[in-house]
Formats: structure tokens, sequence, C-alpha cells
């Protein structure tokens, strides 16, 4: 994960451009996560995705912005995200409950988010 934070900051330092008026901080960043990872997250390159921490963190991250800016476009990214996972009967692929794993929280919060918005009952 740490090769792929250090990518999001090159790409997002050298992707600023000095003439327009830029974005805050936050949108680029969110901006170079969305492009970097379409779809889900895989911590490493040619593995499948994981639910993991790290991705419930930059959710997080992007919902806050979703929040500040009211771009629909943040909201759709965490539903693409989640929906990898989010199966039709709302079991979620690849999460073990009996793991206790407080590290998945984020994530939890981010499904009771989309049940909220969507009021899809595979989110509840």
């Amino acid at each position: 994960m740490k090769s792929n934070l250090y990518l999001l900051i090159v790409y997002m330092v050298l992707g600023t451009s000095t003439n327009a008026q830029p974005q805050p901080y936050s949108q680029q960043m969110a901006a170079t996560t969305m492009t970097i990872w379409k779809d889900s997250f895989s911590i490493r390159p040619g593995e499948p995705a994981k639910w993991s921490y790290d991705q419930g963190v930059i959710l997080k991250g992007i919902e806050g912005i979703w929040n500040a800016t009211g771009n629909n476009d943040y909201f759709r990214y965490i539903q693409k995200c989640l929906d990898f996972y989010v199966q039709a009967d709302g079991s979620i692929k690849g999460y073990r409950r009996q793991e206790f794993n407080i590290d998945h929280i984020n994530n939890g919060k981010l499904i009771l988010l989309l049940y909220k918005v969507t009021g899809q009952k595979k989110y509840k």
C-alpha cells in the first residue's frame, strides 16, 4: 500500500497545473485515487482486492469530500467500490464475521451510508 500512496502523492503533485485555479488538495487526492483504483482497491498489483482497513479510511475521506461539495461523483465512487464486495443478498465477499476485526468498521459505516442514501435492501 505504501508504494501506491507514494504514487498517489507524486501523481497529485505532477498533475497540478500552475496556471489553473487549483482544487483543494482533498479533491485532487480524491481525483487521483478515483483514477488509480477505478472500482476496488487491490493493495498489491495483480492480486484480488480485499475488504480492508485501508480502503475504508480512503472511502471515509471521499465521503467527507462528498458531504462538503455535494458532488455525487464521490458518492457513486464509494458505491461502486463497495458494490465490488456487497452481493445482491447482502453478503460481503471475502468478509468473515468470526474474525471480529475492528479494521473492518469503516467499510461497515460506508455500507450503512449506502443504505441510508439509496434504501437498497442489500445494504441493510
